[in-house]
């Protein structure tokens, strides 16, 4: 009896160790776990081929049944965890060609009430806070490309929690550096998920 006894305080005394050393650990936060997902999952590639262009999106996020959706020509992709959602999405919009790039970058920044706009020669991006309508989405902020070509915007978007900026850095580099056309070393979503 006396030897259960010391057998069950040797065990006790064990579990209380290890649930100290457990509580002791460091836990690492939402936004480095975002960070290292971000940065270490492959991309795949989005192909549209009704309209010929391409967007790279990592495979972490999935993609969503966008039937309902104001866009045409594109497709979007969301992650959703520790009550975050993060969008990525990709459609063309129609190209009033007598209007020079940087005079659609003001009309279309105006209308979405971008903060930033960057104008290039065929291409611009801008950034701003996301809104529901009239009402702005708090702590939410979009950034987004436009690429001109055949007639058409090709537009590129992530949606993302503003606290989570500096962690979705390869993204928002993602958004930056996409034209619209295919791009080298990314398989494609078939390839990837097999359909």
């Amino acid at each position: 009896m006396r030897k259960l006894l010391v057998l069950f305080s040797v065990l006790l005394l064990v579990a209380g160790i290890l649930e100290w050393i457990c509580e002791t650990r460091p836990k690492r936060s939402f936004g480095d776990v975002l960070r290292e997902v971000v940065n270490t999952y492959p991309l795949a590639e989005y192909r549209d081929t009704a309209f010929g262009f391409t967007m790279p999106y990592p495979t972490f996020m999935s993609r969503e049944d966008a039937k309902n959706d104001h866009f045409i020509g594109g497709a979007r992709f969301s992650y959703w965890g520790n009550w975050v959602k993060i969008t990525m999405e990709c459609h063309v919009s129609k190209d009033r060609k007598e209007l020079t790039t940087a005079q659609t970058a003001r009309i279309i920044a105006a209308r979405l009430r971008a903060s930033k706009v960057k104008t290039g020669r065929n291409d611009f991006v801008i950034d701003g806070k996301m809104y529901d309508g009239e009402q702005a989405v708090e702590g939410y902020s979009y950034r987004r490309k436009y690429v001109r070509g055949r007639g058409v915007w090709y537009v590129c978007t992530l949606y993302y929690p503003v606290q989570y900026r500096n962690d979705l850095a390869r993204l928002l580099r993602l958004v930056d550096s996409w034209t619209a056309h295919s791009s080298r070393n990314v398989p494609d979503e078939n390839t990837i998920y097999g359909y």
